[in-house]
């Protein structure tokens, strides 16, 4: 959401020379990653403040410097090829008990520090300067994300490796942005396409013989496509449903207003009088004076009047982004406002009501500014 992507590719390359020399000096490699790869984020801040360069230009600029750097202390040691194999790539197969306490320690300390500044963390993403007004300390809050960054990819780049754990890192939250909008459900969504693409990633690379990694990674972009796909496709189809449901409401009012009508009888030629066959329609006890029309290829609905042969349109309601209550009330409120549904012989003779109903806004979007009337 802040647009730092590049920075977290960079911070995952930038891991490459705390590690190599953490393994050369006999070090923890953990250690030595997330020194990297604060540093790596430090340098980006500090180059961006004190030059005119872009942020993308000092990003750049770093991310090749801290990965020649790394090349060269790799260079100085011939054992390290197979382990630096291992940084870049990951093994999941690999991961021992350690790893594990590793992994739980690393969410215990992100989520706990997650949920205290929470409030502040969403303040900076959107707006750095109305976090200040708030006193939310951006001061704090931006190298906190920062070091929790840090902290998430040291401690996944064994199961992945390096060039990999960028994607567990934005596939899942781009994939739950498709679906949700609010920050708690898109971080409750992303866990759970997290887990999903590791379970996934693994099963098919224990049955395909391939990298469980890469597996990994490609599921969970995988994952993102197909989302993209499927919500097109809900896009596509949604105002159609939309609109067979408040058809469905319009006929479900008709038969309410028929207020407890017998079975269909065979339809029969119209004929002088008050009453009024139309095909299809229901033998009532009583003359009924006012039928609601819907055509379902349009959309268009009309009250009919029986008495005076006239249609009187009330509105379209399809593809309208309303729920079929909310159609049918549009519908009994419309017409009641013109006439009173009650059966009358003869001309009507009861009086109009003053009702009126507010119009109903299309779903078409915010910029077409037509009314449903």
């Amino acid at each position: 959401m802040r647009g730092n992507v590049f920075l977290g590719d960079a911070m995952t390359h930038g891991m490459l020379p705390g590690v190599a020399l953490s393994a050369l000096l006999g070090f923890d490699v953990l250690v030595g990653g997330f020194v990297a790869a604060v540093a790596m984020a430090v340098g980006v801040a500090a180059i961006g403040r004190s030059s005119k360069l872009s942020s993308d230009t000092s990003i750049g600029l770093l991310l090749v410097g801290m990965l020649a750097l790394g090349v060269v202390i790799v260079s100085r040691s011939q054992s390290f090829a197979v382990d630096l194999t291992g940084f870049l790539f990951g093994d999941v197969l690999a991961v021992q008990t350690a790893d594990l306490v590793t992994l739980g320690v690393a969410l215990i300390v992100t989520l706990s520090a997650v949920v205290v500044g929470h409030r502040a963390f969403v303040a900076v993403t959107f707006d750095a300067r109305k976090a200040a007004t708030l006193g939310l300390r951006p001061d704090i809050a931006v190298p906190t994300l920062t070091v929790l960054v840090a902290i998430a990819m040291v401690a996944s780049f064994h199961v992945v490796g390096t060039l990999l754990v960028l994607g567990l890192l934005i596939a899942p939250p781009a994939t739950a942005l498709l679906w949700v909008r609010s920050i708690p459900r898109v971080m409750t969504v992303s866990a759970v396409l997290g887990s999903l693409a590791v379970y996934v990633g693994l099963l098919i690379s224990w049955h395909a013989d391939t990298a469980g990694g890469a597996t990994i990674a490609g599921v969970a972009v995988l994952m993102f496509f197909a989302s993209t796909v499927a919500r097109r496709i809900v896009a596509k189809w949604k105002p159609a449903v939309r609109s067979m449901g408040s058809v469905a409401a319009s006929v479900c009012l008709v038969t309410a207003c028929s207020g407890g009508a017998a079975p269909p009888a065979a339809p029969s030629a119209e004929g002088p009088g008050d009453e009024v066959v139309v095909e299809g329609a229901r033998e009532l006890d009583g003359p009924l004076t006012r039928l609601v029309l819907v055509d379902p290829g349009s959309g268009a609905t009309a009250v009919y009047d029986a008495v005076d042969e006239t249609e009187t349109p009330i509105g379209e309601f399809g593809p309208v982004a309303v729920s079929a209550v909310t159609a049918a009330s549009h519908i009994w409120r419309r017409a009641t406002a013109r006439r009173s549904w009650t059966p009358v012989h003869g001309p009507s003779t009861t009086a109009t009501t003053t009702t009126t109903s507010p119009p109903i806004p299309r779903s078409s979007g915010p910029s077409t500014g037509r009314w449903l009337r």
